[in-house]
């Protein structure tokens, strides 16, 4: 929790930078619209200028749909709730790609889409097999190995 906190303090001081390399961008492409994948930068300089910014990624399904919350997870799932809104959730259109497809809340410009899969994964073919396929990204959830 305390690189988290150290990286999103980074982050928020160097918003006035990189919102000036970002703006530079826009003013030279000159886009219509703007794409991210609950990126933190892009949404703060395209609001500013006045660029129309939607998001395609898996994790607004914590945002934007009702699930059920086990009460194990209350705790971790009411963080995740309250870093989304102050640090990514800046879009207003999202494309919410999953296998999960829970009911999507009414408020909103949102659509659930299935997963967006490699050819290298639809290729694959399962097999039986004593293993379970583990795709983690942080190296700080070191229980779930």
């Amino acid at each position: 929790m305390p690189r988290t906190c150290g990286h999103l303090a980074h982050c928020v001081a160097s918003i006035p930078r990189v919102n000036r390399q970002i703006l530079d961008l826009i003013g030279h492409w000159l886009p219509e619209v703007a794409i991210c994948e609950r990126e933190f930068f892009p949404p703060h300089a395209t609001t500013r200028a006045g660029l129309p910014i939607f998001s395609l990624d898996h994790s607004h399904v914590l945002q934007v749909c009702r699930y059920h919350v086990p009460a194990s997870q209350t705790v971790s799932w009411l963080l995740s709730r309250l870093k989304d809104p102050l640090f990514f959730n800046r879009t207003r259109h999202n494309l919410v790609t999953s296998f999960f497809h829970p009911e999507l809340k009414p408020d909103g410009q949102n659509e659930l889409l299935p997963p967006v899969l490699r050819p290298a994964v639809r290729e694959h073919r399962p097999t039986t097999g004593n293993y379970v396929f583990i795709y983690q990204t942080t190296p700080t959830f070191g229980v779930l190995i």
